[in-house]
């Protein structure tokens, strides 16, 4: 493995044609996304807030001596912000680099501190200490196809008296030594604690606890997540409950393709509620799952949510889940999803991290960096009144809604489901931005072939935001991004009505003689449509958002859905936009902010 200084060689070199490491380095680096200082990184870990310091910290599984997976450690970084400026920990004094902030030194995490949280007090409850529970890692490999080692995946508690700065691991740790006694597996790590008011009241506890997930999956069985009890002011104490998630491999719930499958294996499983928007007292309870193993090749895992009740189970008494819809929290790249409540807004919060899957691996040293952080995204529940039906498809056949009839206009319906939408917080990013509005409505009403409207940018760093009137004759709507002047090389981000999806097509993004993987990534969206009560019909606008930061590209339509990939232009003068229609379209409250903020 190496770190930055690599230079590019044989194949890297078409990609990379630089003139020194420093420019291999920055040259699909995004600027506006958080980052690791190099190397490698992936999962979010432990995201929380300080309300003595105001900081946001983001922990993060890092390699920081190498660009491919390995010597996964911890790294840190705080903000007043969630979209910056970062500041990352543990300088080296003396030098521009940084390290680790928890490494895999004990004999029990030698191989590996893998995914955890974090707790905003200590071990017992006392102020001022943060704790870290995480999978200490004492041998590898580890992945769901190959035989499972007991023990080689163990509890692992870690305190800090510095803000996360500097820990300690725990005289108890290993706290957990493995699995439960008696249940094979084929994994077993990424521990999430919270509190659960709906757990306690199902389990009758006597006052309120703690509970712990740790995901996996069972050999034969299929994947499932590993419930446990904990007392409040003792971290160290984790009592096993049961097993949820009762799915063979490869299961999906009904409502395919909308509500994404349930894969072989579960990674960084998490559970939330969120409130409804009514001002009632209800709430919709979520199971947030990283799933692997699932039979599309591309990408073969996702991110996924579960709006589920907990019953207990007639013939046990012990906790059951009762899935009720389900569907992708990110249609693209993004995976390893983390959850969290944001303390200052009592928003539900979640980071991402963006893949660098699409490269071949021996470019990652070229560059000496992989993968980032996606935007951060709000969860919250979506509830629409007044539905009367879909683009297509029947609202039963949406396997990512719910739908119950509506009081106030006869034969309509509200359709609820999880919402998601970038942070408001990244508006920051378009501080210096230079913006351009389109004051007008940009019209495409041609019958015969696509039409194009270039837009006023020559950059790969912009915001764009804008709804979209479809027609009934509308046969594709979207936009060209990263195109160079004749629009042979481009990306384009299309709607398709009469399929209800949303295609992204990479395919000429860049020379395929690279090696990249460029395939279209298709996701399903509908609109709906609604009833007023005079009788009026109408159907909702496309309403997308697009971030553009060098190779990232994250879309959000619609508050449900989200898409991150990845873009590796060879072509410098890819730095294009246009709108373009197959068909009538209108573009309306179209703007775009060009040149976003560092988010460091």
């Amino acid at each position: 493995m190496t770190g930055a200084g690599a230079g590019a060689t044989g194949s890297e070199a078409e990609l990379l044609p630089i003139s020194s490491a420093a420019s291999a380095f920055q040259k699909f680096r995004p600027t506006s996304h958080f980052l690791a200082p190099r190397g490698w990184m992936n999962d979010p870990a432990g995201p929380t807030y300080d309300a003595e310091t105001g900081l946001h910290h983001l922990f993060y599984q890092w390699n920081p001596r190498g660009s491919t997976w390995g010597n996964m450690s911890w790294g840190h970084a705080t903000s007043t912000s969630l979209a910056g400026p970062w500041r990352h920990d543990n300088a080296i004094d003396g030098a521009n680099e940084h390290q680790a902030v928890l490494a895999p030194e004990a004999p029990y995490d030698c191989e590996g501190i893998f995914t955890g949280c974090v707790v905003p007090h200590g071990p017992n409850g006392e102020q001022g200490i943060m704790t870290a529970l995480y999978t200490a890692v004492s041998a590898l490999p580890i992945h769901f196809t190959r035989q499972y080692q007991r023990g080689c995946e163990k509890l692992a508690m870690a305190t800090s008296l510095d803000k996360g700065k500097s820990w300690s691991r725990s005289p108890l740790s290993p706290i957990l030594p493995g699995p439960p006694d008696g249940i094979d597996v084929l994994s077993w790590r990424d521990p999430f604690v919270s509190p659960w008011p709906e757990m306690d009241s199902l389990l009758s506890a006597e006052k309120p606890h703690y509970y712990g997930m740790i995901a996996g999956s069972v050999p034969s069985v299929g994947p499932r997540i590993f419930l446990y009890q904990i007392p409040m002011d003792d971290l160290s104490s984790w009592t096993f409950i049961t097993t949820l998630g009762e799915y063979c491999v490869n299961a999906s719930l009904p409502g395919m393709p909308w509500c994404g499958e349930l894969g072989a294996n579960w990674e960084v499983g998490m559970f939330f509620r969120l409130p409804h928007s009514d001002g009632s007292s209800r709430v919709t309870q979520y199971l947030l799952l990283n799933v692997e193993g699932c039979k599309k090749a591309q990408p073969a895992r996702h991110p996924m949510w579960v709006a589920t009740t907990f019953v207990k189970d007639s013939v046990s008494g012990l906790p059951k889940m009762v899935a009720h819809a389900s569907g992708l929290l990110d249609e693209g790249c993004a995976y390893a999803a983390s959850a969290f409540h944001d303390a200052p807004t009592g928003r539900r919060m979640m980071w991402s991290w963006i893949t660098e899957d699409d490269l071949p691996e021996s470019y990652y040293d070229a560059q000496g960096w992989s993968g980032l952080m996606a935007l951060p995204r709000e969860l919250h529940q979506l509830e629409l009144s007044n539905v009367i039906g879909a683009l297509h498809s029947p609202l039963s056949a949406i396997g990512s809604i719910q739908s119950v009839p509506s009081n106030a206009v006869p034969g309509t319906c509200t359709v609820s489901t999880l919402g998601i939408r970038v942070a408001q917080e990244v508006e920051r990013l378009r501080k210096g931005a230079q913006r351009r509005h389109e004051s007008g409505v940009i019209r495409f009403d041609s019958a015969n072939g696509t039409a194009f409207r270039l837009l006023d940018v020559a950059s790969r760093s912009w915001e764009l935001s804008t709804e979209v009137e479809v027609a009934s004759g509308t046969e594709e709507v979207g936009l060209s991004v990263a195109h160079n002047q004749d629009g042979t090389k481009c990306t384009t981000v299309a709607f398709r009505p009469s399929e209800e999806r949303l295609i992204v097509d990479r395919t000429r993004s860049t020379s395929a003689s690279h090696g990249i993987k460029t395939a279209p990534i298709v996701s399903p969206l509908t609109l709906f449509t609604f009833s007023s009560t005079n009788g009026d019909i109408t159907t909702e606008k496309l309403r997308l958002r697009i971030f553009c930061d060098n190779s990232v590209l994250q879309i959000f339509a619609n508050d449900r859905l989200a898409l991150a990939t990845r873009i590796y232009p060879d072509d410098p003068s890819c730095v294009l936009l246009s709108a373009f229609a197959r068909g009538p379209a209108n573009f309306t409250n179209l703007d775009v902010w060009e040149g976003l903020a560092s988010a460091f």
